[in-house]
């Protein structure tokens, strides 16, 4: 057992939440970079923010961005989209192990990215 002097307390490790998830133009084509904001909140702190954009129909594989040590991650994406529906989710992690995965929101891109 542990004993914790009056006056103080332990953190106790909680999920992360991810409060905003942004990106924008909101229906991006051609010639636009694509920007993808994500803050999110933990108790204990958040430790790892993954940004993902996967093809409807494609498997998820490794992120597109990830920030280290810190709660916003803000990523301007200029290597082009092909056309079509994206799933666009991040996954936040604290500095206990614990991850959250944020809700899908669909992008379409109406036009190739170049």
């Amino acid at each position: 057992n542990q004993v914790i002097p009056a006056g103080q307390y332990v953190a106790v490790p909680q999920n992360p939440v991810i409060v905003e998830l942004e990106w924008s133009p909101t229906a991006p084509f051609e010639y636009y970079a694509v920007s993808f904001h994500v803050f999110a909140q933990d108790n204990v702190g958040v430790t790892r923010i993954e940004i993902y954009f996967v093809r409807d129909g494609d498997a998820v594989g490794a992120p597109l961005h990830v920030c280290e040590s810190t709660a916003t991650c803000d990523f301007n994406h200029t290597n082009g989209f092909p056309c079509g529906n994206f799933k666009y989710f991040a996954i936040a992690y604290d500095p206990a192990g614990n991850q959250v995965s944020s809700f899908q929101q669909t992008v379409q891109v109406l036009q190739e990215i170049k």
